[in-house]
């Protein structure tokens, strides 16, 4: 399984490593979720337990919400589609 984050994909061993360093550096880490319902143009986020706003993921990324929704899922997606992946915290922060 591979990973999407902000520069591309990561692998399980990249992940490790990840998992790895947050625990030396109290870095922090949370599972992300992110559902795309092509039908009503509507999307669900969840972090760790959390239900986010997905123009609060947007915020935090500078994306505006439609920039968003395209760099994780494709420019216009023409089906439902879900991402699943990782959310990687430098500071306390958690959702």
């Amino acid at each position: 399984m591979c990973y999407r984050y902000a520069n591309g994909w990561a692998d399980r061993t990249t992940l490790h490593r990840w998992k790895s360093y947050a625990q030396k550096e109290n870095i922090g880490y949370q599972p992300i979720t992110i559902r795309y319902d092509h039908k009503n143009n509507y999307i669900v986020a969840k972090v760790g337990d959390a239900f986010v706003p997905i123009n609060t993921l947007a915020k935090m990324t500078a994306f505006s919400v439609e920039d968003f929704k395209e760099w994780i899922f494709g420019k216009n997606p023409q089906e439902s589609k879900l991402f699943k992946g990782i959310v990687i915290h430098f500071t306390s922060f958690r959702y």
